[in-house]
């Protein structure tokens, strides 16, 4: 009877079966029955949208205005065409040549197959805590990116480790700010800490979104961030000046440096 009931169940939409999986383990019995596992080892997908998924939703629905022209993800392009808009080109990056929607397969560390200066925008969402050699991924970034482009990345504060991934790092907002801000100026970078101490335990142990109360998802004390986010930006180059204005702001001196000359009684050279 118990796997028919499971059958029946496998078959309904996701969102009724998060729903479902709610009812049977409710956020209150578990809180109440202090339990030292998760509520789901799945981070919270079984139940809904996962606690880091909304912020992460959040940052890039803020910041869609960036994702445009030549764009980058990772696994697959799923933000880039959610979020952004005047989109030329839409790439996808993993390490993992299986992947059938990767068009570009390489490390982040050592991106050899792509030239200085090829896009405008790189998501990068959960990524970095993977990668050992964190610090050659980020100049990696900066080096693909275009002068005026951004990259978006989601950071780990507080996040259950998976068995078969290595997890090397957990980020903060000092942490961030110190490794983005080797390769961005201090003006082209932004660095934010999303969620609070409800939030953070809820994410912990696997509850998700719909588990909590609009006000709780909405607060932010940055003593006890969730999700860390950085937003860089390359400076974009300035505008050489063609021989014809150089030409031009010579002239302009000259006559500047004769007429303070004729004031002055200094002769102008």
């Amino acid at each position: 009877m118990l796997s028919v009931i499971r059958k029946i169940v496998s078959r309904l939409p996701e969102g009724q079966q998060a729903r479902l999986t709610r009812l049977r383990r409710p956020r209150l019995a578990y809180l109440l029955l202090q339990r030292t596992t998760p509520i789901s080892r799945s981070h919270g997908f079984d139940r809904g949208t996962p606690v880091d998924r909304h912020y992460i939703e959040k940052f890039l629905q803020e910041n869609g205005r960036y994702i445009r022209g030549v764009c980058l993800e990772v696994t697959d392009g799923t933000y880039t065409r959610r979020y952004g808009s005047d989109i030329s080109r839409v790439d996808v990056l993993d390490i993992n040549p299986a992947n059938p929607q990767a068009n570009v397969v390489g490390d982040l560390r050592r991106l050899q197959s792509v030239e200085d200066e090829t896009y405008d925008c790189f998501i990068l969402t959960q990524v970095l805590q993977y990668i050992d050699d964190v610090d050659a991924a980020v100049r990696e970034v900066a080096r693909i990116l275009k002068p005026g482009g951004s990259v978006l990345v989601t950071l780990p504060s507080l996040h259950a480790m998976e068995a078969g991934h290595p997890h090397y790092w957990k980020f903060s907002t000092h942490s961030a700010k110190y490794l983005f801000g080797k390769y961005f100026p201090a003006d082209h970078l932004e660095v934010r800490g999303w969620g609070n101490v409800a939030t953070g335990v809820a994410a912990w142990v696997g509850m998700a979104r719909e588990d909590l109360p609009r006000r709780h998802l909405e607060e932010h004390d940055p003593r006890y961030p969730c999700t860390i986010t950085v937003r860089a930006t390359k400076p974009a180059r300035a505008v050489a000046a063609s021989p014809a204005q150089g030409e031009l702001i010579g002239r302009s001196v000259s006559v500047a440096l004769g007429a303070l000359g004729a004031c002055t009684g200094v002769a102008a050279f």
